[in-house]
């Protein structure tokens, strides 16, 4: 299968995960990134901007913020 082919059939089966289950795995994966050793000695976290059918980071950018982190993002 061609590449091109296979990434549009992964965007179509993330697409296809309700709004209200994606936000509340988008909200674990906050809980449990911002819990973890490596988050907490961090000064700077990088992230990536999310697509509407990818984990949603700005509440993790919004966190990292509150606790005195840099976020850059690409």
């Amino acid at each position: 299968m061609p590449k091109h082919v296979l990434r549009q059939r992964i965007r179509e089966l993330l697409g296809s995960i309700p709004s209200d289950v994606l936000s509340a795995r988008s909200a674990a994966v906050g809980r449990l990134l911002c819990a973890q050793p490596e988050y907490l000695q961090a000064d700077v976290l990088m992230i990536y901007l999310s697509l509407p059918y990818e984990v949603d980071t700005q509440p993790i950018a919004i966190q990292a913020w509150a606790d005195a982190k840099r976020v850059v993002a690409p």
